[in-house]
């Protein structure tokens, strides 16, 4: 059993190991991954912004062209202001190319290839942006010191560098296309190396968790599936010993009682017939003959109830019970038994009780008979009282109680447990007995659908209350 949790806590922990490097592979796939995503981004822009470099240049070079040769004032205003604009995106975009620019998307991380190829145009680029601006503050007519008033000859300067610019710039868009294929490249080998790893990860955690794990249940499901059959079979064993015992003890009952009733009948018409030919001793010693006679007739009755009971043959009759004759029966058995221990005896019913119920007559006789004598051996001085009640429109029964010495909550919680019998004279059981009676009592209550509570204090004394269900002369026989 150790070893099997032990083995089980071992999977758990495999399987948590398991999800957590599942979990974190994912993480960092996906972080890497959206680096490279961001990063490939960055590069497209940069490769956008390269290329429209080399278009600035050229549009520079048209604008200044133009206004050597147009006369147009219209005209001239148009690509004056071009050169104006031309001039400053040219200049925000060829410095965030190798600084960076947070606006524009442009990292400023240059490769060294990158590095070189923009310091070979340098010179060029400077040159070109330096005449622009020239020919701009010429026919702009402000004033700067760096020029002179010939615009022929920053417009020479802008022919005679935009050729090496423009070569330069088409080798860096190659050399930025270049880098970016690699990039692609790398993250598609990358997404390969993730796939592989994600697969070797998957077959590990299958060999060395679910396929484990899977085996474990298959071979617990197996062990359960054999202790279901052996406890099957130790059951159909068990119920085949019990019915055998069963059997054993109703014909062991019937075959002693058959004698023993032979006994007692004997004994009790010696002890009324003979009474002036017997000695008072010879007397006691019938009376002895006769009472043990019957404890022994009672003791063989309770072990058949609880054979039928075990073997659920025991067969309740319903039958209109007339409460007067139950009184009577009551009383003739056990008020003479309270009276010779100088106790007093009370049999009642409440005012609504009906007087005439339905049941098994022997069963419910049975039953309170059981009750009210254990009532009674067990009360030393005061009172026993049965009252027949009708509890609710679906319940009738009795109370049964008493001012004997009581039973402990411990008693309470045993007291209808098969030949279970408590310490001393506070128990309720036959103290001569084997402790079946109110086991019996029990079990006759639950086959007729009904209940039993029993409330007692130490000293205080004991009560019992039954209820049972209302039938009428419709209701069939329970088995």
């Amino acid at each position: 059993m150790e070893k099997s949790r032990s083995s089980t806590l071992d999977l758990r922990n495999r399987a948590l190991l398991g999800i957590c490097i599942i979990i974190g592979f994912i993480l960092v796939s996906q972080l890497i991954i959206n680096s490279l995503i961001v990063e490939q981004v960055a590069n497209s822009r940069v490769i956008n912004l390269a290329g429209r470099q080399r278009m600035l240049s050229q549009q520079l070079t048209k604008d200044v062209l133009i206004l050597q040769y147009t006369s147009d004032t219209t005209t001239r205003l148009v690509h004056i202001e071009e050169l104006r604009t031309t001039l400053q995106i040219w200049e925000l975009t060829h410095q965030g190319l190798q600084e960076g620019d947070f606006e524009l998307g442009l990292p400023g991380s240059n490769s060294q290839s990158v590095t070189i190829l923009f310091s070979a145009i340098e010179e060029d680029y400077q040159q070109i942006v330096a005449a622009g601006n020239c020919i701009l503050a010429i026919e702009t007519n402000t004033e700067s010191p760096d020029c002179d008033d010939s615009i022929t000859s920053y417009i020479d300067l802008v022919l005679l560098h935009e050729k090496d610019f423009l070569a330069g710039m088409n080798e860096i868009v190659f050399q930025y296309d270049a880098e970016a294929r690699a990039a692609i490249d790398y993250t598609r080998y990358f997404s390969y190396i993730l796939a592989i790893v994600g697969c070797i990860g998957v077959v590990g955690i299958w060999f060395g968790v679910l396929r484990p794990a899977i085996q474990r249940v298959q071979m617990t499901h197996e062990q359960l599936q054999k202790q279901s059959d052996a406890l099957a079979q130790a059951r159909d064993e068990a119920l085949y010993a019990a019915n055998i015992k069963s059997q054993i003890l109703m014909n062991i009952s019937h075959d002693a009682r058959t004698p023993l009733t032979s006994i007692i009948i004997s004994a009790d018409m010696i002890a009324r017939t003979d009474q002036g030919t017997l000695s008072e001793r010879q007397h006691q010693r019938l009376n002895v003959i006769i009472q043990n006679a019957k404890r022994l007739n009672t003791f063989l009755q309770n072990l058949l109830d609880q054979s039928k009971l075990q073997t659920n043959s025991v067969q309740l009759i319903t039958e209109p019970i007339q409460a007067d004759k139950l009184y009577e029966e009551l009383n003739y058995v056990l008020q003479p038994l309270a009276e010779s221990k100088g106790l007093q005896w009370e049999l009642s019913n409440e005012a609504n009780f009906p007087t005439t119920i339905y049941g098994d007559r022997t069963r419910i006789l049975q039953i309170l008979t059981n009750l009210a004598h254990n009532a009674i051996k067990f009360t030393e001085q005061g009172r026993v009282n049965v009252c027949f009640v009708l509890h609710d429109e679906d319940y009738w029964g009795f109370r049964v109680k008493d001012t004997g010495k009581g039973m402990s909550a411990e008693e309470q919680d045993k007291i209808f447990d098969q030949f279970w019998q408590a310490d001393g004279s506070t128990t309720r059981q036959n103290q001569s007995g084997v402790g079946l009676g109110l086991a019996i009592v029990k079990a006759l209550i639950d086959l007729m659908d009904g209940h039993i509570l029993v409330k007692s204090e130490i000293d205080k004394g004991t009560e019992f209350e039954v209820w049972l269900p209302i039938q009428d002369d419709n209701a069939t026989g329970k088995q």
